[in-house]
């Protein structure tokens, strides 16, 4: 998928609603990795194609696939979908820093930033 990301492109648009979702987010994730450069509709089209799937499987992927190619000039239709994952995604189920552990604190001391922080290293 790295060396080849047009043609899984392709692929993915192929893939019937009920493939494995870990179909859809390898090639999510082959094209965030690759050094072969490529056409910002093309990944545009990729990312719109698994945001359209039922219950929205592959959220994280289509993230990291927006900052790993942040760098690439993102029309607004294509920041609505990123928007949705910030705003609405179900993951995590629970806040942790509003969640008391088995001693009683608060993981991060409630705090919300400091959650914010550790979780991009979790």
């Amino acid at each position: 998928m790295k060396q080849d990301p047009r043609r899984f492109s392709k692929l993915v648009c192929q893939f019937p609603n009920n493939s494995n979702p870990s179909y859809f987010n390898a090639i999510l994730s082959g094209i965030a990795e690759s050094s072969v450069q490529i056409d910002i509709q093309i990944v545009f089209r990729v990312c719109l194609r698994c945001h359209q799937l039922p219950q929205k499987p592959c959220g994280r992927s289509i993230s990291e696939l927006f900052q790993k190619l942040a760098h690439l000039s993102w029309t607004p239709n294509a920041l609505d979908i990123i928007s949705h994952y910030a705003l609405y995604d179900s993951s995590p189920e629970e806040e942790l820093w509003r969640t008391k552990t088995s001693t009683g604190d608060i993981y991060s001391g409630g705090d919300i930033l400091i959650a914010g922080f550790k979780s991009i290293f979790e």
